[in-house]
């Protein structure tokens, strides 16, 4: 079985030629450069999960024992599927052979926007069987959230429901499951603050945390969408991300020197320009990007670039935009940036700028979110990663990612 899914390595130039890095063409020039692509890192963290069961298994002498159906909920944007998918995988592999014909993973479209990804998707359903994976260990399921998703969600030979999504959705899952008492990880909506401290590297943080805020178009959960600047050094981010914004390519990925490619959809489009649009109205200060489509593009679901100066509870610092718009505001001192960092319904990440490293990590211990990044770090695979409050619940990655699909089984008296 573990042959089976390397195989998948060699497989996977073809789905990256189809997902295509739409909205974030540098990171595949970059992937490309090193010899990889994403989904070999995928892959790569099956691995991890796989070896970090068997050493909890042998060490900790626990009995987990794998829940019998489990049923992954995508959520059909860019990328996000693929990547939850290769991370969910990795659980029947851990089981066994001996175990997988009868534990199958089913994977039910429609959770979020469900037509609009699901080419990918199909692509990896072909891979895993064209990888020789016994039947019955992955099973595609195509459908919208109403029909197939809530069948799925509430049927009684389903133990637990993995899902990615809006939080408005994921409290529909919920919901659903909870009939029948089912476990449900769920990694939902964010707003992350992104706090620069005043002993930073106040220019290179700015700009790191622009193109952090920009990555996938906007189109990720985590990203520090919005910016906590010194009160005196205000103006120099609202410049310095204004800078950045406006030097910003956006257009057809696959041209040189484009950055940032479309939006996912129509509907995504539409709902990024309403709520430029009302930050615009409720006096939000905007200095770079703002309504529309970039100049020279009269077609497509590309969005500006949008810089915001706002103060705390304004609807653009307050809603998930899932675009790329950020949000810039000031505090006087680390008390007040903690308090509006913490000030929100979400809680899936935040990121602290500075250049001591204690400091940094003083302030991460006082903010609510299920990761904080400390200067930029690269992606931790060996971290785990979800959220608080309505971020969601439950882990993924590593052996945290594990957890969740398995019972924990205590047989008493099982010694001479």
């Amino acid at each position: 079985m573990a042959r089976a899914f390397y195989r998948l390595i060699d497989m996977s130039e073809r789905l990256l030629l189809v997902t295509g890095h739409l909205a974030y063409p540098r990171l595949e020039r970059l992937m490309r450069s090193l010899g990889e692509t994403p989904f070999a890192w995928e892959i790569y963290n099956i691995g991890v999960k796989v070896a970090a069961l068997m050493t909890e298994s042998i060490l900790l002498r626990r009995l987990p024992r794998p829940l019998n159906a489990d049923r992954i909920l995508l959520p059909g944007r860019f990328r996000g599927d693929i990547e939850r998918l290769a991370n969910e995988l990795g659980v029947p592999v851990a089981r066994g052979p001996d175990e997988i014909s009868d534990l199958p993973i089913f994977l039910g479209r429609g959770a979020r926007a469900p037509d609009l990804s699901r080419y990918d998707i199909r692509i990896f359903a072909e891979i895993v069987d064209a990888a020789g994976a016994p039947g019955g260990v992955f099973n595609l399921v195509n459908g919208t959230g109403p029909d197939v998703g809530q069948a799925m969600a509430g049927h009684p030979d389903v133990d637990m429901v993995s899902f990615t999504g809006s939080t408005r959705a994921g409290i529909i899952v919920a919901k659903t499951a909870a009939d029948t008492v089912k476990r449900v990880a769920q990694e939902l909506g964010g707003k992350s603050p992104n706090i620069i401290l005043r002993d930073a590297d106040f220019e290179a943080a700015v700009r790191a945390g622009v193109a952090a805020c920009f990555s996938n178009s906007g189109q990720s959960c985590d990203a520090p969408t919005r910016m906590l600047a010194p009160a005196e050094r205000f103006e120099d981010a609202l410049r310095i991300a204004a800078e950045v914004a406006d030097d910003m390519k956006v257009g057809d990925p696959r041209e040189p020197g484009v950055d940032l490619g479309p939006v996912v959809s129509r509907t995504q489009f539409d709902k990024i320009q309403r709520l430029i649009e009302t930050a615009v109205r409720e006096g939000s200060r905007l200095v770079a990007g703002g309504p529309g489509r970039p100049p020279g593009l009269n077609r497509g679901y590309y969005v500006r670039p949008t810089v915001f100066g706002a103060t705390p509870g304004m609807a653009i610092e307050r809603e998930e935009v899932f675009g790329p718009v950020l949000t810039v505001m000031a505090y006087e001192d680390e008390d007040e940036a903690v308090r509006i960092a913490n000030d929100t319904v979400y809680g899936l990440a935040a990121y602290v700028s500075s250049s001591n490293i204690d400091h940094a990590r003083a302030i991460a211990a006082r903010l609510r979110a299920g990761t904080v990044n400390l200067n930029y770090p690269a992606w931790d695979i060996h971290a785990p990663f979800g959220g608080f409050k309505q971020s969601g619940n439950g882990r993924e990655y590593a052996d945290f990612g594990i957890d969740d699909y398995l019972e924990l089984k205590a047989i008493v008296g099982y010694g001479d």
